[in-house]
């Protein structure tokens, strides 16, 4: 399976912008702050999952309420977008570039006159 080089890219810069902001929010010393930094770090995960309706399913001390869910469930959207923009990239350079014009008088490949 290949993977999309576009998108992994963004999930590496995803993954340092997580970190960062996680490591950010064991510094902050009020919880409210602390849950501030927690929810930007998974921001991808927690916009659908409220979208969708299903953050009420998540109690506080749900396994799903924790790093080991919402970080892979951020990279895997993360992912898929990245293969969106790839995918819609490729297909905006396609449509304009043009395609040099076939020489005039010359014959189609395979094609004979009798």
């Amino acid at each position: 399976m290949k993977l999309n080089r576009g998108a992994l890219k963004l999930c590496a810069t995803y993954t340092v912008y997580c970190f960062a902001l996680l490591g950010l929010g064991y510094f902050v010393t009020d919880f409210e702050g602390r849950l501030f930094f927690n929810s930007l770090a998974y921001l991808p995960a927690l916009l659908p999952f409220s979208w969708l309706g299903l953050i009420r399913v998540v109690r506080p001390d749900s396994w799903i309420n924790s790093v080991f869910f919402f970080y892979p469930a951020s990279l895997v959207i993360v992912y898929w977008f990245g293969t969106a923009i790839s995918a819609m990239r490729r297909l905006l350079k396609r449509l304009l570039v043009q395609q040099p014009p076939a020489p005039i008088g010359d014959d189609p490949p395979g094609w004979h006159p009798r």
